[in-house]
């Protein structure tokens, strides 16, 4: 990431920190969620359709996850 500082209006991703603020209040993210936060910030300059097709791969990864979770509980 370029910067590990980003801010966009009231939030503040802190990449080095691992951590997410908004108006100053912590934010807790669980590891995939931060993880896509950090990703799409890094790469910010996709096109639309190469962000959707990511975030697919990705809902695609995690629901094949739950579901094996599910089928083995």
């Amino acid at each position: 990431m370029p910067s590990d500082l980003v801010r966009f209006e009231d939030v503040e991703l802190d990449a080095q920190r691992y951590s997410l603020r908004r108006s100053g209040r912590n934010l807790r993210l669980e590891r995939i969620p931060m993880e896509l936060l950090l990703l799409l910030v890094e790469r910010r300059g996709l096109s639309h359709k190469q962000s959707l097709h990511l975030l697919f791969m990705l809902w695609t990864l995690q629901s094949l996850k739950d579901c094996r979770n599910h089928n083995e509980a």
